[in-house]
Formats: structure tokens, sequence, C-alpha cells
């Protein structure tokens, strides 16, 4: 099974995912158990990720249906909205946005369709606004 490439959504130079998880104080313990999740999203398809219980979606909330939601629960519940590629043809997905759940409600509650405006601005130059994806512990 061949595994895919994780990317992170980038502003100004900076990652933006690593920049919510610092913004929120995400703990050690929750930054440990998100790489150990990503480790195991990195090692399969996006098909195999949609059928468990890692990977959510598309969810019904976003403008477009490209936007899933990565589950992982420590003593935070962490979401991160995430798309496949988005690049045609590439093994890979973007996360996009963090956000954490409470009460079956996102924190940003706009964490879909800010993803999904991020999503687009990727597709119009994927140099500017993604870079490798950086571990969070």
């Amino acid at each position: 099974m061949e595994g895919m490439i994780l990317w992170d959504y980038q502003f100004q130079g900076r990652n933006a995912i690593l920049k919510w998880a610092d913004d929120i104080r995400l703990g050690k313990r929750d930054r440990g158990r998100l790489d150990q999740k990503l480790d195991a999203l990195e090692a399969m398809t996006f098909e195999f990720a949609s059928h468990t219980n890692l990977v959510a979606g598309p969810l019904n909330n976003s403008r477009d249906k490209h936007i899933y939601k990565l589950r992982v629960n420590g003593s935070v519940a962490v979401r991160i909205m995430m798309c496949r590629g988005p690049l045609a043809g590439e093994s890979a997905c973007t996360f996009l946005v963090g956000a954490t759940e409470r009460d079956s409600k996102l924190h940003p509650s706009d964490a879909p369709a800010v993803a999904s405006e991020r999503r687009h601005l990727i597709l119009g130059d994927h140099r500017v606004y993604r870079r490798s994806h950086e571990r969070f512990s």
C-alpha cells in the first residue's frame, strides 16, 4: 500500500497549523498523539484513511465537498480540516485549519469555510501556500 505525502498550509512563510497548535497551547501528550495519528495517516492511502475513524468527510458544512476532518481525541478533541491533494494526480493531503471540538461543535466554527478558502489559494499557487508537514512534537 502506497502512503501519502503530508503538507501544511502556510501563510506569510509561517506554518499556520503549527502556529494554531501553539496558539491554543496544545500540550506535549496531545502533540505526541497527533504525531502518531499523522504517522499512521502518512502510511495509508486516502481511500483507506477515509474508511477509518481517523478521517471524516467530506464535510457537509463546507462550501465545497473537498474538506475532510482529521479526528484525534486526547485531553483536547483536535480536529484538523484537511483536503486530499489538492493538486491533480498527487497522493497527498494538506492540513488547512486547526480546530477543536466540544459538544459536537467546532471551535472556531468557521473552520470548514476557512479551509475551503485556503484550499482554493493552494490551487492558485501551491508553492506560496503550502509546505512539507512539520511534526507537532
